[in-house]
């Protein structure tokens, strides 16, 4: 039998020894509706602890040795990527002083979370703030917790393929239709970023070989992909963060810069 630990204990725990480090809590997720593959659920071994439980983001309670397993069946925009799940921070917040605490979700668009039922509707435009909402955004307008996105990125459209993402596409599994929604959805969410006041981010990736992502440069290694790197100094300038010097290949592709 395994036990689970609270997060929350684990913190404090964390804290107490080193006092001036900050927690970043990761959502949770699913990334299936197929019960027989846990392997992206958060955890499938037995636990003891129905407050656990309710952590996962899990309905509660359920009986004691429960297997950890998500809603299946959802409801459009209740299916979350893994790392996108902080919908149920709202009663099973993680314990800690709030100056220690920060709830960091991973955020990917159609290429990386292409199973999520969100991406293939009409009216994705209007769609995607209310997951986003949702799934996280609220943690910050109505909790008041600081929220930093732990990961966001992704290819940006068929123009700006790297070689390692050629290669991931070739077994057919992803929609073509994806590649060049990601464009659109990485704009789509920088606005919303910009309208909901979180201005921390990490973006994934720098480095060219992220296999679903690409990154910030070619593949050369030298070279940027201006069309991102505006994208994310749009972001820094709307949050008056101190910017900085525009790489020569991108000098007056990023607006007024």
């Amino acid at each position: 039998m395994v036990v689970i630990l609270y997060r929350s204990v684990r913190a404090r725990a964390i804290v107490k020894v080193a006092p001036h480090w900050l927690i970043f809590v990761e959502g949770t997720g699913d990334h299936t509706n197929d019960a027989s593959d846990s392997s992206m659920y958060w955890v499938s071994i037995p636990t003891l602890d129905r407050g656990v439980l309710g952590m996962r983001g899990m309905v509660v309670p359920l009986p004691v040795n429960s297997v950890l397993l998500y809603f299946l069946a959802k409801p459009l925009g209740q299916l979350s990527f893994w790392g996108e799940n902080l919908m149920a921070v709202r009663d099973y917040p993680v314990r800690l002083p709030r100056s220690k605490l920060v709830y960091s979700p991973h955020v990917y668009g159609p290429p990386v979370a292409h199973e999520m039922d969100y991406f293939g509707v009409d009216n994705f435009e209007e769609v995607m703030p209310k997951v986003w909402y949702y799934h996280f955004g609220y943690v910050k307008r109505e909790l008041g917790y600081p929220v930093v996105i732990g990961e966001f990125g992704g290819v940006y459209g068929k123009d700006y393929m790297c070689k390692e993402f050629r290669k991931y596409i070739k077994d057919g599994k992803l929609p073509e239709k994806y590649v060049e929604l990601d464009g659109k959805w990485q704009r789509l969410f920088v606005e919303w970023l910009k309208e909901n006041g979180i201005c921390d981010f990490f973006y994934w990736s720098w480095n060219p070989n992220s296999k679903d992502t690409c990154g910030l440069l070619r593949d050369d290694w030298k070279s940027i992909y201006c069309c991102k790197y505006c994208l994310l100094r749009e972001l820094m300038e709307a949050c008056r963060a101190q910017l900085p010097s525009v790489p020569p290949e991108c000098r007056g592709e990023c607006g007024s810069s």
